[in-house]
């Protein structure tokens, strides 16, 4: 499958990657058509990243006792650096299991955008 990855500053480059594999049972391998980027990933395209810390919220699909929930887990402040890094999985404790996690991140002045975790 090919994929759009940011090496560097206005360096994205359509790469071929891994095709997804099932491991779980449980889990599912699902086509999108079509996806699209939020203007706050221009951010790391232009290799500028103005906000030094970041908190985030991960929402997960939980499964308690057989029926699916979304958990929220919420972070402290996480340090950036000034392109973007952020170490935001040493700084969450997720519930296991845990599905299709999705980071929203929030800047001090409180601008939530979504990234993706690895």
């Amino acid at each position: 499958m090919k994929g759009a990855v940011i090496h560097g500053a206005r360096d994205v480059r359509f790469e071929t990657r891994a095709d997804p594999t099932i491991i779980e049972p449980s889990d599912a391998i699902i086509r999108l058509p079509v996806t699209c980027i939020c203007g706050s990933d221009l951010w790391p395209y232009r290799g500028v990243n103005p906000v030094t810390q970041f908190r985030a919220v991960v929402s997960c699909q939980t499964i308690v006792g057989g029926v699916a929930n979304v958990t929220n887990v919420p972070t402290g402040l996480v340090p950036a650096s000034g392109t973007g890094d952020a170490e935001i999985d040493t700084s969450v404790s997720l519930p296991e299991p845990c599905f299709a996690p999705i980071v929203f991140v929030t800047s001090p002045g409180n601008a939530w955008f979504a990234v993706t975790g690895r």
